[in-house]
């Protein structure tokens, strides 16, 4: 639980239903799964967060509704029709805005945070779609770790980064198709467009793109297996990819094509 969460925690109340019930409960598909395991995990804990103790209320409700409506009065005679079950109830009170956090924050995915949009307030879902509906509350409720940033889609990152760049690897010639980039000190910046782009930082640093990709392959290859890159060298890995499909196109050796 974080800081934040921390001081917001609220005072964890007795639970009206036994651990017992719960299982019970979950064995006759009153609650789901993931409602199971979060009531068996918040009852030894002295405080709640704001959210978890109103979803922890409502798993309670339907387990003490038995996942039934309560019965009314004209219906308790003995040939009244029986009340069925409601087929869904979504369990946790998870506002619009509290989803749309966790989607912006990459917990969940554009897919999960319409389905969950659209699902909310349904009144029947299929066993699968009530499954899929309970995993992605969980995901919405999880907390980012403290002093660690979530990723969004990569895709989404790229773009932000090169927003005048071309989406694939083909760049074309070096007359500024990358477009000028102000690149954050932390990844050792650069100056320039394309392949006069200048790299600022590192053994290379006063080289340019060009340059570096025709006289250091040792260099080239090693940025190139990079799984995880920012800044400069991010750029550095696009442009060399993108020479590398002109190289295979032209019929020339990618490594050396001329500049």
């Amino acid at each position: 639980m974080t800081e934040t969460a921390k001081k917001n925690a609220l005072e964890n109340p007795p639970f009206t239903v036994s651990q017992e019930e719960v299982e019970s409960a979950f064995s006759d598909r009153v609650i789901s799964e993931w409602e199971r395991d979060r009531m068996q995990e918040w009852r030894d804990k002295a405080s709640l967060t704001e959210k978890q103790l109103n979803c922890r209320k409502n798993i309670e409700a339907k387990i003490l509704l038995g996942g039934k409506k309560p019965v009314s009065s004209h219906q308790s005679h003995p040939t009244a029709p029986a009340v069925s079950p409601p087929a869904f109830s979504s369990g946790c009170d998870i506002d619009p805005e509290t989803a749309r956090k966790a989607h912006q924050e990459g917990r969940i995915n554009g897919w999960e945070f319409e389905r969950f949009s659209e699902w909310k307030d349904k009144s029947f879902l299929s066993e699968k779609q009530q499954r899929i509906f309970s995993e992605i509350q969980q995901k919405i409720l999880q907390e980012a770790p403290e002093g660690q940033e979530r990723m969004k889609n990569p895709d989404d990152d790229r773009k932000r980064k090169f927003p005048h760049g071309p989406s694939g690897g083909n760049f074309g010639n070096f007359n500024g198709t990358l477009g000028r980039q102000d690149m954050p000190s932390s990844g050792g910046g650069v100056s320039g467009s394309g392949g006069e782009t200048e790299i600022r930082s590192g053994k290379h640093a006063g080289k340019t793109f060009a340059s570096v990709y025709a006289s250091d392959r040792g260099y080239v290859d090693w940025v190139l297996g990079l799984s995880d890159t920012r800044g400069w060298m991010r750029e550095f890995q696009e442009f060399a990819r993108g020479m590398a499909g002109q190289g295979r196109q032209g019929g020339q050796d990618p490594s050396f094509g001329s500049f």
